[in-house]
């Protein structure tokens, strides 16, 4: 009896679990149904619209060839009434304008280029008054070494006194140090100038030196910037700054105020200032 109660129940079970699968088959085609019947209604919509395009695009062709017809039309009657000499002088004269806009876009060039390379003579104008400027400055300063050396040997050979041997020593020490000092100044303008003894001239030359410009010496970039007038600055971790010019003109400024600029033209001019 429990059995048959029990095999009641588990059918029971099972008609419910039947009963509610067989509802949900049933409302998924009612919904499979309505969306089968908006994408009809969707796919005779489109159909419509394709068609009406095409006869549109029918009547767009239609009504260019008649315009094509009428033009040809007239073609035929404007050569016929002499037309064709028409065009050709007008093809004359509009290739005589093009020459003539031509020549004058390449005056203009050769003008351009004359102002600029004008403009780069007035820069080697200022570079050499600069140069001048510098080199007498540099000339300046070797005197006033060589003079400043002169007076301190006077002054150290008079102060010398046998009574007094050790004070003496020490200044002869000191006049030794200050005496290096003073050629080691002179062997660094000697550098930059060659002096000729028999004419009395000076000669000036680009030195390169190591610390600057040795291959060893490598830094690496740790900012850069483009500022409106677009004008590239760089800066690295050495404390060198390079300038970067529209034109294509080179700047490095080092540390130790020391610079060298780079021309296009590859004119170079350096500052190098007196060591200490």
């Amino acid at each position: 009896m429990d059995q048959i109660l029990e095999d009641i129940k588990r059918l029971k079970n099972e008609k419910l679990v039947h009963d509610k699968s067989l509802r949900n088959m049933k409302e998924e085609m009612t919904s499979l149904q309505l969306a089968n019947k908006n994408l009809l209604e969707i796919i005779k919509q489109k159909e419509l619209s394709d068609t009406q395009k095409i006869n549109h695009l029918i009547k767009k062709i239609d009504a260019l060839n008649k315009q094509n017809s009428e033009l040809t039309d007239q073609i035929n009657h404007f050569s016929k009434a002499g037309g064709i000499t028409d065009l050709k002088e007008s093809e004359v004269l509009n290739k005589g304008i093009e020459k003539k806009i031509v020549k004058i876009d390449k005056e203009r060039i050769k003008e351009k280029d004359k102002d600029k390379t004008l403009e780069n003579e007035k820069e080697r104008e200022k570079d050499k008054v600069v140069k001048e400027k510098e080199k007498n400055k540099d000339l300046k300063q070797k005197d006033e070494i060589t003079s400043e050396v002169e007076k301190n040997e006077k002054i150290e050979l008079n102060t010398l006194d046998e009574k007094n041997a050790d004070k003496d020593v020490e200044k002869l020490n000191r006049f030794v140090k200050n005496l290096d000092l003073q050629k080691s100044k002179m062997n660094h303008y000697d550098q930059i100038f060659q002096f000729n003894d028999d004419t009395n001239e000076c000669s000036f030359d680009l030195v390169f030196l190591d610390k600057y410009h040795s291959k060893s010496v490598n830094p690496k970039l740790s900012k850069q910037e483009i500022t409106q007038d677009r004008k590239i600055i760089r800066l690295y971790d050495n404390g060198k700054k390079e300038l970067i010019f529209p034109s294509g003109v080179r700047k490095e400024i080092f540390p130790d105020s020391y610079q060298i600029v780079y021309f296009t033209n590859n004119d170079i001019k350096q500052v190098i200032l007196e060591i200490t």
